[in-house]
């Protein structure tokens, strides 16, 4: 998962306009409930296309080489699943959220598909969980700030699946040697979040253990060049071709890259990741060079 900065307080002109108030308000005040159809407007998928660089808010796979694009209620517009509910109730969905900005994020057809994320949404405490928007201001308009993420109407809640926009994801998740996610410090988020979105699904490992691959695969053949009996590389420039390899780690950590994560967790946690397959006489001049190499860059 990447971090995501979205300024809730300037959505797209769509789901301010005066019609989406005014089916907004319907959706609420009516008993037959209504239909929401903003959130999928063009404009506003652009914008969330551009937030998220066309890539899923849970597994940061690029989505529009093979398919298209979910437009995600993080809090399910319609009917809570109820795994995630006490046992016994129901929950119509958080309807009156389906057009509000701070509620929508871009997930992949796998990470959004029922079974996954679906209409998941669970809680620290079931108990807590919100059923309806609140009351209209008193000037029978809708309370457009009730419906934000962190407004004290919904702040009850404590959500277990993490959401990139809400909380920094490189705080919660550890990156296995395999490509497999694990929680940090057994964080309830990430723990959880892995398991709704399943983000260790094996093309996902498979993807983030490919880049540690080939990282090792680039450091093993400048070693081998380096002590080749033809022409072998000089110590300086075995050092630069390894500056070479570090660049194309930096590289990854743009936001259109895939997986930036992966790379980040190259940065934070080299030496497991990286020199513990790298023959021993080698790792401490490669150490040193990375070292060198990330405190200038």
């Amino acid at each position: 998962m990447r971090q995501i900065t979205k300024d809730i307080l300037a959505p797209p002109a769509d789901l301010i306009s005066n019609n989406c108030k005014r089916q907004l308000k319907k959706i609420i005040t009516s008993r037959k409930g209504g239909k929401a159809t903003y959130y999928h407007k063009k404009k506003v998928v652009e914008a969330l296309n551009n937030l998220y660089i066309n890539k899923c808010g849970y597994c940061e796979s690029r989505i529009n080489v093979v398919a298209s694009e979910n437009v995600e209620h993080y809090r399910p517009k319609a009917g809570v699943d109820e795994i995630d509910l006490v046992a016994g109730t129901t929950h119509g969905g958080y309807f009156w959220l389906a057009n509000e900005w701070s509620n929508l994020l871009i997930a992949c057809p796998k990470c959004n598909q029922p079974g996954n994320k679906g209409n998941r949404f669970p809680l620290s405490d079931p108990l807590k969980r919100v059923f309806k928007h609140p009351s209209m201001l008193a000037s029978g308009e809708i309370d457009f700030k009730a419906n934000h993420y962190n407004s004290i109407h919904i702040s009850g809640e404590v959500p277990l699946l993490l959401n990139p926009e809400h909380k920094n994801p490189e705080k919660e998740f550890v990156l296995k040697r395999n490509g497999e996610l694990k929680s940090n410090d057994k964080s309830i988020f990430a723990f959880t979040t892995i398991d709704v979105c399943d983000l260790n699904r094996v093309p996902l490992t498979i993807a983030r253990q490919k880049i540690i691959d080939g990282i090792i695969n680039d450091i093993n053949n400048q070693i081998k060049a380096w002590h080749s009996s033809v022409a072998p590389l000089s110590e300086a420039q075995f050092r630069i071709q390894l500056d070479y390899i570090f660049e194309k780690i930096l590289q990854r950590l743009a936001d259109e890259s895939e997986y930036t994560f992966v790379a980040k967790m190259i940065i934070k946690n080299f030496e497991t990741l990286i020199l513990d397959e790298i023959e021993k006489q080698f790792r401490s001049v490669i150490l040193n060079q990375f070292n060198s190499y990330i405190k200038k860059n």
